[in-house]
C-alpha cells in the first residue's frame, strides 16, 4: 500500500540521514551538519507517528506497517539513540495495542525494551508503561507462558522493572 511505501521510504531516510555521519574538518560545519542530520531524523520519526496516528482506526493497515517499521525499531532501541526514544515508544505503543495481539516480531523486541529501560531510560517509565502494560494484557498467553526454559521470564522481568521504579538504587 501506498503508507507502507512511504513509511519504508522514511524509516530508510531516518536510516541514512542518522547513520550517514561525513568526516568534516570544520567544526561549525559539522555543528550545523549534525543539528540539520537530527532536525531531519526528527522529522521523519515524528512523520511515521502521525501517519500511525492517522490510521490507527486501521487494524490491518497497522498490521501491514508493523513489518515496514521492524527495522526502524531496531535502530532506535540502540542506547545510542535515546534521543528518539519518545518516538519509538510511541510507535511501539500503536503496534502493541492496536492489533489486539502482539507479534512474534513484537515479542522479539520485549528483552530489548526491558534492558534499555532497566539500563539507559528508567526516566521514561511514564512512557514505557503502555507498552509493557499491552505486552501483558493484549499478549497474555505469552506472557504468563514466558519463553522456552524459563516460564517467568516475563513476569521476572516485569518484577524487575518495578523493582527499579520502587527502589532506583536496585
Amino acid at each position: 500500500s501506498y503508507m507502507c511505501s512511504f513509511c519504508a521510504h522514511l524509516s530508510l531516510f531516518y536510516s541514512l540521514v542518522h547513520v550517514g555521519d561525513s568526516v568534516q574538518i570544520d567544526e561549525d560545519e559539522n555543528d550545523e551538519n549534525s543539528f540539520r542530520q537530527n532536525f531531519a531524523a526528527t522529522s521523519c520519526l515524528s512523520a511515521v507517528v502521525t501517519l500511525l496516528a492517522a490510521v490507527q482506526a486501521s487494524k490491518e493497515t497497522i498490521i501491514e506497517l508493523e513489518a515496514v517499521l521492524l527495522p526502524l525499531l531496531a535502530i532506535l532501541c540502540k542506547p545510542d539513540n535515546i534521543d528518539y526514544l519518545d518516538d519509538a515508544l510511541s510507535i511501539f505503543s500503536v503496534l502493541t495495542f492496536v492489533p489486539n495481539a502482539v507479534s512474534e516480531d513484537i515479542w522479539t523486541f520485549f528483552p530489548i525494551l526491558h534492558d534499555l529501560f532497566l539500563n539507559h531510560a528508567t526516566d521514561y517509565f511514564e512512557a514505557f508503561l503502555p507498552i509493557f502494560d499491552n505486552y501483558i494484557s493484549v499478549g497474555k498467553e505469552r506472557f504468563l507462558s514466558g519463553i522456552p526454559g524459563q516460564a517467568n521470564y516475563y513476569k521476572d522481568a516485569v518484577f524487575n522493572i518495578i523493582s527499579r521504579i520502587m527502589d532506583p538504587a536496585s
